[in-house]
């Protein structure tokens, strides 16, 4: 509809003089409208960055994970000859991100004055080293997510903020180009197709009939 009624401002530019209130509404409305498209973009740009940063975030978790898996394997086979170690390197029941965080850093703690034997049994001689970069790499992984999809939410709000705008611009330009074609009925014809505004159709509610009551004899 904006675009409708720019059109038609560029079209009777001649009638809307500089210093009349309807240019400055037309103007406006342009405005408004490449301010919409900007927002339009930075929403579009925050949607595929959130979309990446989530299938990121997924392969992390589970280069994550693997490590983890391999640690809690590993100490069970330890119990043994350390008791007590299988408890402290048990997988977290949810697989969730948050939750694999909290015992990936429980972990790496546990794991650090016991990194020698880690190693003697097959671990990475930077098995430590490489679950800390794991995870700091899914903890902003998760925090690059939840900025983007914040960013996308922002860019919604202005949206519909700057809609607001403009349909309040189209409102006060209703009466001036009325006034201004009050006498070219073809103009105001045109005029009421570019600011008319497609709604959706309101259906009503329908009541089911009666049920049918039998007749009490």
């Amino acid at each position: 509809m904006l675009i409708r009624v720019r059109q038609f401002g560029a079209a009777h530019s001649s009638a809307f003089p500089d210093g009349s209130r309807g240019a400055e509404l037309f103007a406006l409305v342009a405005m408004i409208i490449a301010e919409m498209e900007g927002h339009a973009t930075s929403q579009d740009t925050g949607r595929r960055a959130a979309k990446e940063r989530t299938v990121q975030t997924k392969a992390a978790l589970q280069s994550l994970r693997a490590d983890l898996e391999a640690l809690s394997r590993t100490a069970r086979a330890m119990k043994r000859t350390t008791p007590g170690i299988a408890d402290k390197f048990q997988m977290p029941r949810s697989s969730g991100a948050q939750a694999s965080l909290i015992a990936a850093r429980s972990f790496a703690t546990n794991a650090e004055p016991l990194k020698d034997e880690f190693i003697r049994r097959g671990m990475s001689p930077t098995f430590r080293e490489d679950l800390g970069a794991k995870i700091e790499a899914l903890s902003d992984s998760i925090g690059s997510r939840a900025e983007k999809a914040g960013a996308r939410v922002a860019a919604t709000v202005a949206i519909s903020e700057a809609s607001e705008k403009g349909r309040d611009a189209v409102g006060e330009l209703d009466a001036v180009v009325r006034n201004v074609f009050r006498e070219d009925h073809s103009a105001l014809a045109e005029w009421e197709s570019a600011s008319h505004v497609e709604r959706a159709p309101h259906h009503a509610a329908v009541n089911p009939p009666a049920p049918n009551t039998p007749a009490k004899e």
